[in-house]
């Protein structure tokens, strides 16, 4: 669950603060939220196109442009590969043709405290500002009022989501929302920077999610499918001790 407290503390995961969160994408194909509680004043939910804003980039600064389909090193707050940080570009397009966004500009940040990590050069904090600009202007965002029983669902890889500011009650009780992350049929390929963290890259397969430092999904990498899982696939996740992984 999402639960934010009244707080900008620096310890505190960006979700759960009450400053501003700025617009990134989660490590998911679909993201959905419900919201129980909503803050007495602020917290908006901010939904953004991530091929607006690439197009507005290709039109008015091509050449920063360039920089987001370089790897950005990104440090997501557990270990890629034996290492606290991996590299993804924020734009991709994959051999098929299918297009992908991964902006989480906090992980770009935090990845520099890692002595090993590539350092940021001044054209990629510059390409940063200018994609971060262009998603904050007036227009470019949808912003949503989510009130209890709200239910929000968007396709990760082409919508950057944010939250506004928000105050809430002395009683401590603040913004309270429910997520699922999911894979489905229909999800785009992506390029092989994305399989450290996502765990597959096929268009349509199980992938992304957090899971246990050493444990691996049973369906990780197998194709989504709509009705029940086939007899191949109970055999394969067959003598897990672990539930099914249905939503990752």
């Amino acid at each position: 669950h999402i639960e934010e407290y009244l707080s900008s503390d620096r310890d505190r995961r960006n979700w759960e603060a009450s400053n501003a969160l700025p617009f990134h994408t989660d490590t998911a194909d679909l993201v959905l939220m419900l919201c129980i509680r909503s803050a007495p004043f602020g917290g908006l939910s901010q939904l953004a196109s991530a091929r607006t804003a690439h197009d507005l980039m290709l039109a008015e600064a091509p050449d920063l442009l360039a920089e987001l389909y370089r790897p950005f090193p990104q440090a997501p707050g557990r270990a890629i590969a034996g290492r606290p940080w991996t590299e993804i570009p924020v734009f991709a397009v994959a051999a098929n043709g299918d297009f992908a966004m991964r902006h989480v500009r906090w992980h770009v940040e935090k990845s520099q405290r890692n002595t090993n990590a590539p350092r940021l050069t001044a054209r990629q904090i510059e390409a940063m500002d200018t994609l971060d600009e262009i998603l904050g202007r007036p227009g470019i965002a949808l912003d949503m009022d989510m009130q209890a029983g709200d239910l929000q669902l968007f396709h990760n890889s082409e919508i950057v989501h944010a939250r506004t500011e928000f105050t809430g009650t002395p009683s401590g009780l603040g913004r309270l929302l429910l997520r699922i992350w999911l894979s489905f049929a229909e999800s785009p390929e992506l390029t092989a920077d994305y399989q450290q963290l996502f765990g597959a890259t096929a268009a349509g397969s199980f992938r992304g999610g957090v899971w246990p430092t050493g444990f691996i999904p049973p369906r990780l990498g197998l194709p989504v499918h709509g009705g029940s899982p086939s007899r191949a696939e109970n055999e394969r996740i067959s003598g897990s001790t672990s539930p099914k992984i249905t939503a990752m």
